[in-house]
Formats: structure tokens, C-alpha cells, sequence
């Protein structure tokens, strides 16, 4: 979430100091903020190198390389699977974004919806808006 701040120097300290950890599953996976940040930071095949050492495979890591390839409606699932709410409708707007550049207005609403549910069902009104935005826009 540093990213999202704009606080991207900090998110790369971050970054860097869990990277030189160990890799493993823990309860609250840091290999998903470390896949959606890569880009940004250019840490992509670090983080994945990091994700694959983890010697205990999980949907979590499967999630977090969906999210490094950039299968952004796979990853979307797999959260939903995992019942990561949070996380699956922050993916559904990152997909919704790629789609509506990609001119699949139609797909990008599906991804919407759900991420919509989501974020009104817990009165998320900064998210809210940034989804509503989306939607005009790929009418």
C-alpha cells in the first residue's frame, strides 16, 4: 500500500529488505505487495525467484505470479478462491484498467461489478469512486 501513497522509495526499502529475507508462507503473504509493486520498482524477476523459493506451494504464491505476469483476472480468481476480498477486488480494478486500454469495455464492466460489490459492502468510498470513474469511462 506505500505504493498507492506514492511513497515509492520507501516501498522499495521495503521491498529490498524482504526480498534479502527468507521466503516463506506466512499467515499474511508479503510476496502479493511485493508482486504489485514489481513493476514499478523493476523488482519483477526478483520477486518471482523469490515467490518460487518458497519451498510450501500455495494459492497465495500462485496469485502472486498471476499478478507478476500480468493475468490479472486469473489472479482475481485465485483471491476469490483464497477468500481474499481485499485483494481480489483491488486485482478486478487493475484488470478492469488493462481491459478498458485494451478497448474491452465490456469485459472491463464484468470485472467492475464485482470489484463494486465488494468495496460497497464495506463502504470503501475512495475506491468506490475510483471504480464508478472506470465504469463511465468504458461506457
Amino acid at each position: 500500500m506505500t505504493s498507492e501513497l506514492g511513497r515509492l522509495d520507501q516501498a522499495a526499502a521495503l521491498a529490498d529488505e524482504l526480498l534479502e529475507s527468507r521466503a516463506e508462507l506466512t499467515w499474511l503473504p508479503g510476496g502479493i505487495e511485493l508482486a504489485w509493486t514489481a513493476e514499478q520498482l523493476g523488482t519483477t524477476e526478483r520477486v518471482r525467484a523469490w515467490t518460487e523459493s518458497i519451498a510450501m506451494r500455495s494459492t497465495w504464491n500462485e496469485a502472486g505470479l498471476a499478478l507478476l505476469d500480468a493475468r490479472l483476472e486469473d489472479a482475481a480468481d485465485l483471491f476469490e478462491e483464497i477468500g481474499a476480498l481485499t485483494d481480489e477486488a483491488r486485482t478486478r480494478v487493475r484488470a478492469a484498467e488493462r481491459l478498458i486500454a485494451g478497448g474491452s469495455s465490456a469485459d472491463a464492466e464484468v470485472q467492475l461489478r464485482s470489484a463494486l460489490e465488494f468495496y460497497r459492502s464495506v463502504g470503501a468510498t475512495a475506491y468506490i469512486r475510483v471504480a464508478e470513474s472506470l465504469m463511465a469511462g468504458s461506457a
